[in-house]
């Protein structure tokens, strides 16, 4: 289990021993099975989290109707901001896809790790706020500016794991179509590529 944590930490080159082991000392590593739900919606996230291995899936329920709205690899944080920091309901469910190992910590954990460790909130935190808001900021323009087969090209340009990872289904709904609509769209694109 420390070696898929430290394997995490590397990619944080700002960071030294000592604050990474603070880090590691303040927050939880959990094992959750595949199908097990991390978070519900309605209930509130003081909760942060840090893909060390598997697959999360965002989404919500409205009108009786799931909704991806994301997806967390390895490396991936989650953090429900308004949730987190504001102490409101969350508007998502977090459900595992995979087997997964996640580093877990909470809003207290982390002001106390911030008051010792300055660099901690300077380096880390930023650069986890920076990658969290561009991939929301990446997805809106996925489904506000691109065509439903725009869409799916894109998502196999700069994401083509998920395709091995992910059931068809969650895909199409993180693109904002229907399974049958999904299907046209992969079967048009490999007709075009025979």
């Amino acid at each position: 289990m420390e070696d898929i944590l430290k394997l995490f930490f590397e990619k944080f080159k700002d960071l030294n021993d000592e604050e990474t082991d603070a880090i590691a000392a303040h927050t939880e590593l959990k094992n959750f099975k595949k199908g097990d739900i991390i978070l519900e919606q309605g209930k509130d996230c003081n909760k942060c989290y840090f893909i060390l291995k598997g697959c999360v899936r965002k989404y919500q329920v409205i009108d009786a109707k799931e909704r991806t709205t994301g997806f967390f690899l390895e490396g991936n944080p989650i953090i429900f901001y308004s949730s987190y920091i504001n102490k409101k309901p969350s508007e998502y469910y977090l459900s595992c896809l995979e087997d997964c190992t996640v580093l877990i910590g909470t809003r207290e954990q982390e002001l106390e790790l911030h008051k010792k460790y300055p660099n901690i909130e300077n380096n880390l935190i930023y650069s986890l706020m920076l990658q969290d808001y561009e991939k929301v900021e990446n997805y809106n323009s996925l489904l506000n500016s691109y065509k439903p087969e725009e869409r799916y090209l894109m998502l196999m340009k700069t994401q083509p794991e998920l395709f091995n990872r992910i059931p068809l289904l969650h895909i199409a709904s993180f693109l904002g179509v229907t399974p049958e609509s999904y299907s046209r769209i992969r079967k048009r694109i490999m007709t075009k590529k025979v």
